[in-house]
């Protein structure tokens, strides 16, 4: 089993910034023994992982501000084939939104030429739109009703979009009827947010274990180096580092080491990036040949933008050795601002490529009364709580509790200096939202 181990944390691949949320760069390489469901919502929360499916993620497309709401996606294939024709539907997401911070997207097949329930996925927000909790459910045919899957637990770093504390993800347990802890991750921050270590500690062949991610700055502020640690609770050894080249501040190459045989450090991934105007043009990336003992390209992908720095084309080149090179490009539409309004994929090989599905976006007007509103995070002290708690506001308020599942289970007015009494409710996750005359506050709330 050990033997087995070693194999695993000396094959770690270090997956470079993004702008995306990042799980610690040690656990990049286990991202492929996840379960599908814990990787999907952890794909769903933000978090850029290796691809888990043929459909490449899109890491480049963020919505930065959106006016609108989204009502629904429709996906359609079989354009350039005879059969089973053009424009055939194949999948559906559908959305609601229920209480506040909550949202509920439906996911649908087309078979049979009919809808058929696929999965459910219910996401919990704070004030500033940040996923505090997703829970995933798969719909079974046989039973005609939705079971659990996986669920994902966020603390988010202060007031950061992507930061976070800490994080949970669970799987259920169909034996025992319920969740199964598999994955932690608890990072440390400077005064300055900068990340300075991860801890996470995963499931691996039913034993436990410890890695540790150290980050490395220069004198400028850019993360220059990270160091992965391997520990079995009783010592650790250093097994992979990954160095970062920047230029104002943008990292245009990125090299991962591991452990050899050795005890000495041997490379294994390449990654270089070209900017232009503070967007990524191109990245490339490579793998360690040991038989050439030089690098061998692996990919490579190209990025386009509009006047508005919004991505609108994106083509990504596979090499495979002996073999041609395999492409897929990826055009975007949008509706307004950063609102996606249609997403068409191609595939194909030495540059001749045939379309293979498109996705539509369906919107409504924005959330009433809420556009004007600034959102921030809320103090609770304490939190947790027995039930007695505090909001850090020095103006009136009307507040809310919701429990896990996005029902209202108390509600009032708040008043600078008073408590909250919340003995009567059950022992569990709640999110309080507190609202002013010009602001919207919202927190996660244990009680015990």
């Amino acid at each position: 089993m050990k033997n087995v181990i070693w194999a695993l944390l000396w094959a770690i691949v270090i997956v470079p910034a993004t702008a995306q949320k990042r799980l610690p760069v040690g656990l990049q390489r286990y991202a492929a023994n996840f379960t599908y469901p814990v990787a999907k919502t952890l794909q769903k929360a933000g978090f850029a992982l290796p691809s888990i499916t043929p459909r490449t993620q899109h890491s480049m497309v963020q919505q930065r501000f959106s006016p609108l709401q989204l009502d629904s996606t429709k996906t359609f294939y079989g354009y350039d084939v005879p059969f089973p024709g053009d424009s055939t539907p194949l999948f559906r997401s559908k959305y609601r939104y229920e209480p506040l911070n909550v949202k509920i997207e439906e996911n649908e097949q087309f078979e049979d030429l009919e809808w058929k329930n696929m999965s459910r996925a219910t996401f919990i927000t704070d004030g500033l739109g940040r996923d505090l909790e997703i829970t995933a459910e798969i719909y079974l045919d046989s039973s005609q009703q939705y079971f659990p899957e996986s669920r994902l637990r966020n603390y988010p770093h202060g007031n950061s979009k992507t930061l976070s504390d800490s994080i949970f993800a669970y799987s259920w347990n169909m034996d025992t009827q319920e969740w199964t802890l598999i994955l932690e991750v608890y990072n440390q921050f400077d005064a300055n947010d900068r990340l300075l270590e991860s801890r996470s500690l995963i499931d691996l062949f039913g034993a436990p274990v410890w890695l540790k991610d150290k980050y490395f700055y220069d004198t400028q502020g850019d993360n220059i180096r990270i160091e992965t640690y391997f520990s079995d609770g009783a010592f650790e050894m250093l097994t992979a580092k990954v160095e970062n080249a920047f230029e104002v501040h943008q990292p245009v190459e990125t090299i991962a080491y591991i452990l050899d045989a050795n005890s000495g450090f041997a490379p294994q991934s390449r990654v270089s990036r070209t900017f232009e105007a503070d967007l990524e043009k191109e990245t490339l990336s490579f793998e360690w040949n040991y038989d050439t003992n030089d690098w061998q390209q692996t990919e490579s992908i190209r990025y386009d933008y509009d006047s508005e720095k919004r991505v609108i084309f994106n083509e990504k080149t596979f090499y495979v050795e002996n073999g041609p090179a395999e492409q897929e490009r990826i055009t975007y539409a949008y509706k307004a601002e950063d609102n996606l309004a249609l997403e068409s994929t191609y595939f194909g090989f030495d540059n001749n490529f045939f379309l293979s599905d498109r996705k539509y976006y369906y919107y409504s007007g924005g959330v009433s009364g809420t556009n004007d509103l600034k959102a921030e995070a809320l103090t609770l002290r304490p939190n947790p709580t027995l039930g007695q708690v505090q909001i850090q506001l020095d103006e009136q308020a009307v507040y809310k509790v919701f429990n896990a599942t996005g029902e209202l289970v108390s509600s009032g007015i708040y008043q600078p200096n008073s408590t909250l009494q919340l003995n009567n409710l059950p022992t569990g996750m709640y999110f309080i939202s507190a609202q002013t005359e010009t602001t919207t506050f919202a927190a996660k709330l244990m009680k015990l």
